[in-house]
């Protein structure tokens, strides 16, 4: 049996997506992000005065139901148009991620994704599937023989990763420079501009502070 992953994921929203504006005055949860109609619902705990325009708001048993349709025109964005929209790119990832989110909620700007995964092929589908992401954590339910040690459900904790670090490491991962024909450290530190040995230290950190997590005595 493979082991069972928990990961939560921070997607940034686009600064002028009226679903992220009003985010920041009230924290949005139940979103879901519907890949073919191309529309964003969500649920809201109390309706703000002035909320953005484009919003369609219900309120309903006490709360605030909202939908948004990403099917907008240049003139919604006085005179900008929204090919580039972080927003826009919500629903083609969604489609492209091999499960369905297990919770959604946009606060201040973020969307904040949950999804339950069997095995980390899912995982690596899931994180390659939205532009810069951002993982706040990762819990691991191990496949482990009775007996062994070592707690069966593991959390990863990524507070002690630096910005700097995990951008090393996500462009490594991006070029296969842990897979057998990927890219090598120097490719990975000319591209960042940067010594090959700032790169392996970087890798050095980041890869001790998840194994040391995930296969530590008594973790």
């Amino acid at each position: 049996m493979a082991d069972t992953i928990l990961v939560k994921l921070a997607i940034p929203a686009c600064d002028r997506c009226p679903v992220a504006t009003l985010s920041e005055r009230t924290p949005l949860r139940e979103v879901r992000i519907d890949p073919t109609d191309e529309r964003v619902d969500f649920v809201a705990s109390e309706l703000t005065s002035d909320p953005p325009g484009d919003l369609e708001l219900l309120e309903f048993a006490g709360e605030i139901h909202g939908r948004y349709d990403l099917e907008r025109t240049a003139s919604n964005l006085e005179g900008d148009t929204c090919d580039d929209c972080a927003c826009d790119e919500f629903p083609p990832a969604f489609s492209s991620v091999p499960v369905s989110p297990r919770e959604a909620r946009i606060d201040d700007g973020e969307l904040i994704v949950t999804f339950v995964l069997t095995g980390y092929g899912e995982l690596q589908a899931v994180v390659n599937a939205f532009d810069a992401t951002e993982v706040r954590q990762i819990l691991v339910d191990r496949d482990v023989e009775d007996g062994d040690g070592r707690s069966d459900v593991v959390p990863i904790d990524l507070t002690g990763v630096t910005e700097r670090q995990a951008t090393v490491a996500a462009l490594a991962v991006e070029k296969g420079y842990f897979e057998p024909d990927g890219a090598t450290a120097d490719e990975i530190a000319a591209e960042l501009g940067v010594a090959k040995s700032t790169v392996s230290e970087h890798l050095r950190l980041v890869t001790a502070t998840v194994l040391s997590q995930l296969f530590g005595e008594g973790t």
